[in-house]
């Protein structure tokens, strides 16, 4: 008895095996339909094109700020501690032109690790 079960759980094995096999099989094939499908769509320079990494374009915008007019603090907000005579320029103009910035607006740690 002992040698009728395992044999029936070789054969089950076995179908197991030859049945995950199949599978691998009909994918690969599916896969290499859908490569020949997309070639025949895009031309053959689509499958280098397929494994390039995308090309992306960084594009950095520089912050507008608010600086008083009779003060030195660069300003994130124009309505910041009630300012309301006030001027926009680009935050590194700013910088430039000896502004500081103001506490409220730019905490300290942010200050720091915003350069």
């Amino acid at each position: 008895m002992k040698k009728l079960i395992a044999f029936a759980l070789v054969i089950l094995v076995v179908i197991c095996v030859w049945d995950i096999k199949a599978r691998e099989d009909a994918a690969d094939r599916r896969a290499e339909e859908v490569q020949s499908e997309l070639v025949a769509l895009y031309g053959e320079d689509y499958l280098e094109d397929m494994h390039k990494p995308p090309q992306t374009e960084i594009v950095v915008v520089e912050q507008t700020v608010y600086v008083s007019r009779i003060g030195k603090k660069i300003h994130k907000y124009s309505n910041c501690s009630g300012m309301t005579n006030y001027m926009t320029m680009k935050r590194s103009d700013a910088v430039e032109a000896g502004y500081s910035f103001c506490k409220k607006c730019y905490p300290p740690y942010y200050v720091q690790n915003n350069p």
